[in-house]
């Protein structure tokens, strides 16, 4: 009866660790899902990749999770105009990378005071002898203010 109560027991201990990693990993992963941001940049080939699909804002809002499961669209992504910002000015500065590709097709804006910061963050990117290119496949205002700061402005040619 002894040796039947020693295993029982070292089965339990067994799933009790079990339980608590699998809780422990568990909450690591809803704190790495709750504190992740959208970044926009990404460095492909020794070029900084700027993806902005959506707004250049100060300060992103909060999503309400139950108008974004209700809604039958995504919502518009919003990008922190001092994260664009500051990304811009380390590419300036980082030796591998070689160039700044921005893809503004589905840019929707951000105002006169985000985009002049931005634009001057581009311009130093160009004055470190980095080219900045530019590509939408149509542009906006906005897009067209950023666009004026790049070596090349591309177009889809429809």
């Amino acid at each position: 009866m002894g040796f039947a109560r020693k295993v029982w027991h070292l089965l339990v201990a067994i799933k009790d660790g079990l339980v608590l990693l699998l809780l422990l990993l568990f909450f690591m992963l809803l704190f790495a899902a709750l504190t992740a941001r959208p970044s926009p940049g990404q460095v492909r080939e020794g070029a900084l990749l700027v993806k902005l699909d959506g707004a250049v804002v100060e300060e992103p809002s909060v999503a309400d999770p139950l108008e974004a499961l209700l809604s039958d669209q995504a919502p518009l992504k919003e990008y922190r105009a001092r994260d664009l910002v500051r990304a811009l000015d380390a590419a300036a500065s980082d030796d591998k990378i070689k160039a700044v590709v921005l893809d503004l097709s589905r840019f929707t804006g951000g105002g006169l005071v985000h985009l002049t910061d931005i634009g001057a963050a581009l311009d130093r990117v160009r004055a470190a002898k980095k080219p900045v290119l530019t590509f939408a496949t149509a542009y906006t205002d906005d897009g067209v203010q950023l666009a004026a700061h790049s070596t090349e402005v591309w177009v889809d040619p429809l």
